[in-house]
């Protein structure tokens, strides 16, 4: 809860307003790619380290019940949100803002460009 209030008091998201557009067009891992690399470094690295958390904590699934869509559903309206948005633009553009962000979760290592560990380890719950 911290952490998505962080992210959505942020002036401006970790991908920038004048991404936005360009972000909910994409439908593929290599634009994504192109895309990330636009992203100011500091926003890149943060973004990176999110998504290859979140990745690994949807290879939980089971246990947390949160798959990368749910995961998106939770983060991506903080993470990739126009200037300005009325409530009907917010409405038409909230699938297409869970399918980028579950997305890039998915395709984190090669949107990023990360070696992926060797062995996919899950994060264990007590």
């Amino acid at each position: 809860r911290v952490l998505k209030q962080w992210l959505r008091e942020l002036p401006e998201p970790l991908i920038p307003f004048e991404k936005y557009k360009e972000f909910l067009a994409a439908s593929k891992t290599e634009e994504y790619r192109v895309l990330m690399k636009k992203v100011p470094e500091q926003n890149r690295q943060l973004l990176a380290y999110l998504c290859t958390f979140l990745e690994r904590f949807s290879l939980n699934h089971e246990i947390t019940r949160m798959h990368t869509k749910n995961i998106a559903l939770v983060f991506a309206p903080n993470i990739l949100r126009p200037k300005v948005e009325d409530a009907m633009e917010a409405f038409q553009s909230s699938d297409k803002k869970i399918d980028t962000f579950s997305a890039i979760i998915e395709n984190v290592y090669d949107i990023f460009e990360l070696e992926k560990p060797e062995e996919e380890k899950t994060i264990q719950f007590i």
